[in-house]
């Protein structure tokens, strides 16, 4: 597939199909990397071979995904949190379900092959993290941080882009390592009762959830539930819960109509402790410095 002109994924988003798309895009370290950020409806959005390994963090929207690297086409359930690594120079399809938005970390093929040569990582691949998507919170909030010392007016973000990249193409290898140890994953949660189970996390946020109820929902055995859930999701379904509880935690307090005690308690977590430590560890902030910001 031609790049239709784009040197880059970076000029592709500024300037090619998806511009409108495009909510700020930034660049940032000595060999630029290119970082996006795009609100995008349902829909398909076929990439260009591109020579950067690109990295699709989802930061709004739960959605379900179809995927096709060239090869095997997968399907994946991305929330908050969820990332995708695309192969470079690679023809990349996705056609996704619903509203979203994405933080989009792009990093030129030979900066990566630089850096592994110079970690004496020669020979490791990403391979096993094309196949589906993955949930690392450690990296989800260095995306996070990388994009905002971007920022044009700060003197010292090169210097941190250098030493972030370097540590975040270290986790992706850490990452993949892991996965390709991992044993064949056990049989995904079929569509439908998976999404019985998502409606039902989803109406029942505020009481308690127990194992049980959520494979009586699915139709399943305990025993196999979470198993299959862990596989067709990506964490465990008390991860999963709390990832949700937080999720709905932002909205709320964007709304400004209720105490951080109300919204802790609404969205069913034990206490404001219990809460101000999930909160702070999928997020970087606690409830409060989040209101104060604005969310």
């Amino acid at each position: 597939m031609s790049r239709g002109g784009f040197s880059n994924i970076g000029e592709y988003y500024r300037h090619g199909p998806y511009k409108a798309y495009a909510r700020e895009c930034r660049t940032a370290g000595s060999t630029p990397v290119d970082l996006i950020r795009l609100s995008q409806p349902a829909g398909s959005f076929p990439d260009p071979p591109m020579p950067t390994v690109n990295l699709f963090l989802v930061t709004r929207g739960v959605i379900q995904t179809r995927v096709s690297f060239g090869d095997k086409p997968f399907t994946c359930l991305q929330r908050p949190g969820a990332f995708l690594v695309s192969p470079p120079d690679t023809a990349c399809d996705y056609d996704v379900s619903g509203r979203h938005e994405l933080l989009v970390v792009a990093i030129p093929v030979d900066v990566a092959g630089t850096f592994l040569a110079a970690a004496g990582l020669t020979g490791v691949g990403l391979g096993p993290l094309h196949g589906g998507a993955h949930y690392d919170p450690f990296l989800e909030q260095l995306c996070h941080r990388l994009f905002a010392e971007a920022a044009v007016d700060n003197p010292l973000g090169g210097l941190f882009a250098d030493h972030a990249v370097g540590t975040l193409l270290s986790t992706l290898v850490r990452l993949a390592g892991r996965r390709a140890a991992e044993p064949r994953p056990p049989r995904h949660l079929p569509a439908a009762p998976l999404r019985r189970v998502l409606d039902y996390l989803n109406a029942n946020l505020a009481g308690a959830v127990s194992l049980a109820d959520l494979a009586t929902v699915a139709g399943v055995s305990p025993s196999h539930f979470a198993r299959q859930f862990r596989a067709a999701v990506g964490e465990a379904p008390h991860h999963y819960l709390i990832r949700l509880r937080v999720e709905r935690a932002k909205d709320l307090i964007r709304g400004r109509r209720r105490s951080l005690a109300e919204v802790a308690a609404a969205v069913g977590f034990a206490d404001q402790s219990h809460f101000h430590r999930h909160f702070k560890r999928l997020t970087g902030v606690t409830p409060r410095q989040f209101l104060l910001a604005g969310g």
